[in-house]
């Protein structure tokens, strides 16, 4: 798609994980403003809005050291919760194809 300018349909984009989500244009707003508060209203998201904001203009070098110094210093939320909390929104976005698979 990149390099011929190809469009996808909607649910097409859906189906191969190119978007998450896919809504009528009078619901795009109020959803995304639900989305947002979901991942800013938690330790998580602020974590990872504030190294966006910190890493932003750094060079390779900077970035990696950036996260190395994250890293280091272990964080307070559960790693393994939020992986799962990721896996079964993404669960309910997406539904399996007919042979249990995704695509």
């Amino acid at each position: 798609m990149s390099i011929n300018g190809n469009f996808v349909e909607a649910a097409e984009a859906l189906r191969i994980g190119l978007v998450n989500h896919v809504l009528p244009h009078g619901q795009l707003l109020p959803f995304t403003r639900e989305l947002v508060q979901q991942f800013t209203g938690s330790p998580a998201g602020r974590e990872v809005l504030g190294l966006y904001d910190q890493g932003c203009d750094l060079s390779l070098n900077g970035a990696l050291a950036l996260e190395t110094a994250h890293v280091a210093h272990g964080r307070p939320w559960d790693a393994d919760a939020f992986a799962a909390r990721g896996s079964a929104a993404s669960a309910r976005q997406r539904p399996n194809d007919k042979a249990g698979h995704r695509p």
